[in-house]
């Protein structure tokens, strides 16, 4: 019998302070519970009789302000695959221990902070997490010093890989291919006059840069391209501008938590375009915060419920998430959840320990995850071959196409 230790890390004042829980006893198991409040952890429970060292990994991830609710998808995410993993042994007979850490704001300054926090615990196999692309560049080098493998989740921009940083994965999409998504999905849809509205943090520059390229390149016009601060609630400044050059196309560079109050007010406004974002906006939270006002919004990927219905493993994912937390993944969960798939079939083929789990993820040409992801390309970027656009009706994502 045997008890691992779930701890989270919380930045405040600038010093990172550990909060350990001590797991339920092993001949007990309950279902994790979702994770809401930033200084409280879901521990996993089990009845494995697995012994050792437990395999310890981080995940670092905005755990408060108003990027919470995708630190909750992380969160929730792993604690549901530690909770269905380790009652079967773990992996390679060893438990699976998490240590949550909080970025902050997910900017740089938080993800640096973090990451530093992460790389002076020695028993860390590998990090995943660090929400934004800001978060992502100022850790990597932090783990690449350390000889950490680093699964950047969600980080969207192209430069997050492109440091030849060979510690450093990334499991999500990236702004290139959202870029290009933009594009055919501006053709299906007939429009020409495109407007952008960007965070002017690296994710929303990545997004600007990538979606008004390819609109340059496709023969189309970019009638205006506006950015604002991270977080920013109040779109008063960029809405009459807007109007102002009419576009028949808004793409959003935005999260969710920006991208609903953004549309309310420019619905508000009386701002008929058609808008379409990235993946950052594809949760059930920007159509609580957008209300009535995310009608008609399309959205890069589809909802994970849509996509399950042609893999099995992935339904069996959506139907053990809902079990456990009472309401849908979505696609940040997802890839959370694929990075634990994807270390722990590499550990099962082989890898010992870091440097042999950063070989292992480089070379290996099958991996199997609820996200598809085969393989990491030269840039150590997950390949993808298929994507989908959703649109809300009647305030709920659906299905639009797909793009091969």
């Amino acid at each position: 019998m045997w008890q691992t230790q779930s701890t989270f890390v919380k930045r405040t004042a600038g010093t990172a302070i550990g909060i350990s829980m001590l797991v339920l006893a092993a001949c007990s198991t309950a279902a994790p519970s979702p994770a809401t409040a930033p200084t409280s952890v879901s521990s996993s429970a089990s009845t494995s009789t697995a012994g050792g060292q437990p395999w310890t990994i981080a995940i670092v991830g905005p755990y408060a302000g108003n990027l919470a609710a995708t630190g909750d998808d992380f969160k929730t995410a792993a604690q549901l695959y530690v909770n269905q993993q380790n009652p079967k042994g773990g992996w390679m007979g060893r438990p699976i221990n998490l240590q949550f850490v909080d970025e902050g704001n997910a900017d740089a300054n938080g993800g640096a902070t973090a990451a530093q926090s992460v790389a002076t615990n020695a028993d860390v196999l590998a990090v995943f997490g660090h929400f934004s692309s800001s978060s992502a560049l100022a850790a990597g080098p932090i783990y690449q010093k350390a000889g950490i493998p680093f699964i950047a989740t969600t980080a969207s921009s192209p430069v997050v890989t492109q440091g030849g940083n060979q510690w450093l994965f990334r499991s999500g999409t990236t702004a290139v291919q959202e870029g290009a998504n933009s594009i055919r999905l501006l053709k299906k849809l007939g429009k020409s006059r495109v407007a952008i509205v960007y965070s002017s943090a690296d994710f929303g520059k990545a997004q600007d840069q990538y979606v008004a390229q390819g609109v340059r390149d496709a023969g189309f016009q970019v009638v205006s391209e506006n950015d604002y601060q991270p977080g920013a609630q109040d779109f008063s400044g960029i809405i009459p501008k807007l109007k102002d050059v009419n576009p028949d196309f808004i793409w959003l560079g935005m999260y969710d938590a920006e991208a609903g109050p953004f549309m309310q007010q420019a619905r508000g406004a009386g701002l008929d375009s058609t808008f379409a974002g990235s993946g950052a906006i594809l949760t059930d939270d920007f159509l609580k915060l957008a209300g009535d006002a995310a009608n008609g919004v399309y959205a890069d990927s589809a909802p994970l419920a849509v996509q399950a219905q042609n893999s099995p493993d992935l339904a069996a994912f959506v139907d053990a998430y809902r079990a456990a937390y009472q309401k849908d993944p979505d696609g940040f969960a997802e890839s959370m959840y694929s990075d634990f798939e994807i270390v722990g079939q590499a550990l099962t083929e082989g890898a010992t320990d870091r440097q042999s789990l950063r070989d292992k993820m480089a070379t290996a040409k099958d991996f199997k995850n609820v996200q598809s992801i085969a393989s990491f390309d030269d840039n150590r970027d997950a390949v993808l071959t298929e994507h989908q656009i959703s649109v809300v009706q009647d305030q709920k994502w659906q299905l639009y196409t797909t793009f091969q």
